[in-house]
């Protein structure tokens, strides 16, 4: 929820503006005399380069009206003033873009050199601007002018690399912006260099917090190998006024065994005939689960594995999957609801697999995860799951697992029933099935065993989401969360593709356009709504009736700090601390000696990773009730998060001291508490 705001109608193209603003950032009186046209060399045509011949990166922005007209459009779903919208001030330091030629790209061209990379930019014209090219020192070639970046600074690629761009003008893409990096070519040629560099990490100003985090040279190493195997990857925005969608794809060196892996099957599908309608549907064919985890595992393991990620049961767990699998997941009044159909292959097809490999192995690793949460929160949990009682269905064994999450402090039952869920499992021949009961477990078996193979057709995997009914889902289970935002728009689905086939992966979301100015203008609403909440200034508020029991009356936004340090704290519980600090700020305007209400808008701060702002607020709590051994616990887990252990210890040791429990636990659980 707190992701969602106002702002994303600015900034759902910032990538763009701040790409392009970076040519428009020069004033006039920087700029130089154009020089002689810039052409390509005699007896060469720029269509005749192979692409990315000698450039890291190519940036290619197509249609550059049409794309901030999107950006107009969505920003207008704010409903403020269109003067301020970011795409006012890009077209008037460009002069304009009706005499840029939307029919060919802009390509931004990149070479990576020492000590800084030479970096240009070609921009089509359909009529010269000979104030552009005077503002920015422009060079004229035949139908574009060529500048250098930053704008002002000479260019110094290439000659092969602006023939590159020459002919990339020529091309135009699908994409609004795309971004081609020849990662392979990247490594390959200075390889040499990053080997040197990661040999010298222990000299970095922050080797240790790298070591720390398990970025080892040795690790290091081992994912530059991986990364290696990669030949070109790309990344892409389309802006369309009906859609927009963002395109990752990625194209293996050959002969490596990442090109080996990227590929998938013909072999018939079994799942065809099996459809969820939830608010999260997935999809998947056969390919090399387990080719892609080793080469990832190869890369990363050692850091998963510092981690607690259990690397090897994992693997082994894998090799049992074909890739073949659908189902969906939905929130509601009950929590979560999942189930899914996967196709498995050799010793899983046997009716134990689930009892004697598949839970042992989930139940061992969560005990990973149980001693995390143990530490992190300073107490003992349970497991966080555990078995439940075996049925039969339709003539088949069914176990049941629940997951249990434990507790955070300060949350509600609310916060349990959204993570808590249970799921039960069956093996049907070759079909490994989750369901959320027993009721939906009978109507699944019969699906197994009555789909037929089909004929492979389509992208490799897909998936849909119902954004808005996702996200009304998870809020209907939240008491009062109806009461701080609403009823959410109703808005379509977001889809996700992706394919790989010889070498080549992809992965393409979209969603429509109309669906985020919805979301857009909803939000920007409630925030709206949130600032004009009108209350009295401390000064004007009535006089407290003497002995008033005020736990027998509702209580009153304009004069109650209750009302809003509720409103926070709830807000907070789930998430929403952008929301929750602006509670509490009109609490303390209420009333300045409120210490509750200083130190949980530092916990909301600190949940923000605003960690200045979050010490300054604990302070303030500190300072108004220093015998609270909660504020410095609190202060302490801040301290923590940002990297200060040794305050950290400092901040607990005072709180146990004043008979904080959870701090005295962490220390006892750290080894750094010693009992007087």
């Amino acid at each position: 929820m707190n992701t969602i705001r106002n702002r994303c109608a600015a900034g759902i193209l910032a990538a763009l503006c701040m790409l392009f603003f970076t040519i428009a950032s020069v004033p006039a009186s920087a700029a130089k005399t154009p020089t002689k046209p810039v052409k390509p060399a005699a007896g060469k045509t720029a269509a005749s380069q192979s692409p990315s011949q000698v450039l890291d990166v190519i940036v290619k922005i197509n249609r550059l009206e049409d794309a901030l007209g999107v950006v107009d459009q969505l920003y207008s779903a704010t409903q403020k003033d269109p003067a301020q919208s970011p795409t006012m001030l890009l077209r008037g330091m460009l002069q304009g873009t009706d005499w840029i030629d939307a029919s060919r790209p802009i390509v931004i061209g990149i070479e990576i050199r020492e000590p800084t990379p030479a970096m240009a930019a070609m921009i089509p014209f359909v009529d010269p601007n000979p104030s552009f090219m005077t503002s920015f020192g422009a060079q004229p070639g035949p139908g574009y002018y060529l500048i250098g970046l930053p704008p002002g600074e000479p260019v110094t690629l290439s000659e092969v690399a602006m023939l590159e761009m020459a002919g990339a003008v020529q091309v135009p893409g699908d994409m609004s912006v795309t971004i081609d990096v020849a990662l392979g070519r990247i490594l390959k040629t200075r390889e040499g260099q990053i080997r040197e560099r990661l040999s010298q990490m222990a000299t970095l100003p922050n080797a240790d917090k790298m070591t720390e985090a398990g970025l080892t040279p040795e690790k290091l190493g081992k994912m530059l190998d991986t990364a290696a195997q990669i030949g070109n990857i790309s990344f892409g925005l389309n802006l369309d006024r009906t859609e927009i969608s963002t395109l990752f794809e990625m194209i293996a060196e050959n002969g490596t065994p990442l090109s080996d892996a990227i590929t998938k099957t013909d072999r018939p599908t079994s799942l065809q005939g099996y459809a969820t309608a939830h608010q999260v549907n997935f999809r998947s064919r056969e390919y090399d689960i387990q080719g892609l985890t080793a080469i990832l595992l190869s890369a990363f393991g050692e850091l998963y594995q510092q981690m607690g990620i259990d690397v090897k049961g994992m693997q082994d767990i894998l090799a049992s999957f074909t890739g073949e699998m659908a189902g969906g997941m939905s929130y509601g009044p009950g929590g979560i609801t999942f189930e899914m159909i996967a196709l498995m292959k050799g010793a899983a097809t046997s009716g134990d697999f689930i009892e004697n490999t598949y839970l042992p192995w989930l139940e061992n690793y969560s005990r990973t995860f149980e001693k995390k949460f143990e530490k992190d929160l300073g107490r003992d949990f349970g497991p966080l799951w555990v078995r439940t009682k075996p049925s039969q269905v339709a003539g088949y064994r069914v176990v049941g697992e629940k997951f249990q999450m434990p507790a955070m402090p300060g949350a509600d039952n609310a916060l349990n029933t959204l993570m808590n869920y249970e799921v039960r499992l069956a093996m049907v021949g070759d079909k490994f099935i989750i369901a959320p009961d027993d009721r939906r477990m009978a109507e699944l078996i019969k699906t197994a065993k009555t789909v037929k193979k089909a004929p492979a057709s389509g992208p490799l995997m897909t998936a849909d989401i119902d954004m808005g009914s996702y996200m009304g889902g998870i809020m209907g289970i939240i008491p009062g969360m109806d009461e701080m935002v609403g009823t959410l728009p109703k808005t379509g689905r977001i889809t996700v593709s992706a394919d790989m086939e010889n070498g080549r992966a992809y992965a393409r979301t979209s969603i429509p356009t109309r669906d985020i100015g919805t979301l857009v203008a909803y939000f920007a609403q409630l925030d709206a709504s949130v600032k004009k909440t009108a209350f009295r200034p401390s000064e004007e508020k009535p006089e407290a009736v003497a002995g008033a029991d005020k736990t027998k009356q509702p209580l009153n936004p304009e004069t109650d700090p209750d009302y809003w340090i509720d409103k926070g704290a709830l807000a907070a519980t789930y998430g929403a601390d952008t929301y929750a600090i602006k509670y509490f700020q009109k609490a303390l305007a209420l009333d300045s000696k409120r210490s509750d209400a200083y130190f949980q808008m530092g916990i909301s701060y600190g949940e923000l990773r605003a960690f200045a702002e979050a010490i300054e607020a604990i302070e303030k709590a500190i300072a108004i009730d220093p015998q609270r051994g909660v504020y410095y616990y609190g202060r302490g887990r801040v301290f923590l998060m940002s990297g200060e252990t040794s305050l950290a210890i400092e901040d607990f040791r005072i709180a146990a001291d004043l008979g904080s429990e959870d701090a005295r636990r962490y220390l006892e659980l750290t080894a750094e508490y010693e009992a007087e």
